[in-house]
Parts: C-alpha cells; sequence; structure tokens
C-alpha cells in the first residue's frame, strides 16, 4: 500500500521512480502495489486478506510413528 504526494497536480519525478521501483518489486515477488489515493481501503485490505488466506498453510507432522498420543 502506498500513499504518493502529488505536487501541483502531478507526482516529482523521485515519486515517479519510487512508484515504479514499488510497481516492479511486486511484480517480481508475486505481490500487488496498492495507491491509497485511487483505491478504496476497505477493498484493497479485503484482496489482501483473501491472498494471505489462499497462500499460506500451516501444518505439523509428530514424530511420533506409534500415534499412541504420548
Amino acid at each position: 500500500m502506498r500513499y504518493t504526494d502529488i505536487e501541483h497536480g502531478k507526482m516529482t519525478p523521485r515519486n515517479r521512480y519510487g512508484v515504479r521501483t514499488l510497481d516492479h518489486l511486486s511484480a517480481q515477488t508475486g505481490g500487488k502495489s496498492y495507491d491509497a489515493r485511487a483505491t478504496s481501503l476497505k477493498q484493497a485490505f479485503a484482496e489482501i486478506s483473501d491472498d494471505l488466506r489462499s497462500l499460506y498453510e500451516v501444518a505439523y507432522q509428530s514424530t511420533n510413528h506409534v500415534r499412541d498420543g504420548s
């Protein structure tokens, strides 16, 4: 999630570079870049929440091969 200041109706060159860099990093790592000014925060966090629930799994495997509860 990013919030980029806009001066006089335009982004500064530094901000444009930062946005491009974040977009590139997001694309390379399978993530998404959200602009807080152009995206509903409620919708963005709902998407992030859905992604996290579907991308990760936690598991436990016991080393007790007898499986007698000890």
